[in-house]
């Protein structure tokens, strides 16, 4: 046998070494796989949140800036604000000009940011502060406007977005008074 008839035995891979690699690769994929779902869940969380925390902002900047207050409430229809506590169904920003709490013709909204029920993050805030209203001062008076994140799959940690008085939102991972975040 020549040495080139050799070499060209040797150039193909056998059935047992394909079966290994195979075997190794799906081991792999397979303690992989549910990190990934972990990772996306995770990353659904801080995408809503910060979607939240942008839009509590630009409400709060524009009640300052504009000389009027300015509210954000929950909205599935993008007209009026919604008689629940489902921030995942949509929200609406507005200028309140006439104190009312509801958007009125003339009142220009400013942002409308439509969810789904079915959203794979829910938001719920308290039954007792369902919207933020912003004063021109930048405060949020009342009570803490606390909105409850939870992933549907609870591949992820809840979260909750906090609105204080003072009008600063931020995100905590426990609720406003340091116990566990409930998503039932």
């Amino acid at each position: 046998m020549s040495r080139t008839q050799r070499l060209r035995r040797q150039l193909g891979v056998t059935l047992v070494e394909t079966l290994i690699t195979l075997s190794i690769a799906g081991i792999l994929l397979g303690a992989g796989v549910p990190s990934f779902g972990r990772l996306l869940a995770e990353a659904r969380m801080r995408a809503e949140a910060e979607t939240l925390i942008s839009h509590l902002h630009l409400a709060r900047t524009t009640a300052v800036d504009g000389g009027s207050p300015a509210v954000l409430c929950p909205s599935a229809d993008g007209l009026t604000c919604a008689g629940d506590s489902l921030w995942h169904q949509g929200y609406l920003l507005f200028v309140d000009r006439n104190d009312n709490r509801a958007p009125d013709a003339g009142e220009p909204v400013l942002r409308y940011r439509q969810g789904a029920s079915d959203a794979p993050v829910s938001a719920t805030s308290s039954t007792y502060r369902r919207l933020v209203r912003f004063d021109v001062d930048g405060s949020a008076g009342g009570t803490n406007l606390s909105i409850a994140l939870c992933e549907r799959s609870a591949q992820a940690a809840p979260r909750a977005v906090i609105v204080s008085n003072i009008g600063r939102p931020r995100v905590s991972r426990t609720a406003p008074d340091g116990s566990a975040i409930s998503c039932g």
